[in-house]
C-alpha cells in the first residue's frame, strides 16, 4: 500500500508504476466519486454517505479478487 498526505503524489506514483508494467489497483474512493459525477449524483462530502460506503466496499472486494490473480506485488493507495 502507498500512503501519504493529500496531494503528495500517491496517484501519480501509482500511475507511473502501472505505466512501467507493475500490477496496480486503484483505491475505491476515486472511482466511486467519478461514477457519481458521471451519473449526475451530487458527490459532495457528507452526502450519500451510506451508498458511497456500500459502493466503496463492493469495489474493494472486486479489487481483492483482482489482486489475488497477480503473482508477486500489487500496488495500491491506502485510502
Amino acid at each position: 500500500m502507498i500512503s501519504g498526505c493529500p496531494g503528495c503524489g500517491k496517484s501519480t506514483l501509482l500511475t507511473e508504476l502501472g505505466r512501467r508494467g507493475y500490477a496496480t489497483i486503484d483505491e475505491p474512493g476515486r472511482p466511486v466519486v467519478r461514477k457519481e459525477l458521471e451519473s449526475g449524483v451530487p458527490a459532495l462530502p457528507g452526502t450519500g454517505i451510506e451508498a458511497r460506503l456500500h459502493s466503496a466496499f463492493d469495489l474493494s472486494l472486486e479489487n481483492l479478487t483482482r489482486a489475488s490473480a497477480f503473482d508477486g506485488w500489487v500496488y495500491s493507495i491506502a485510502a
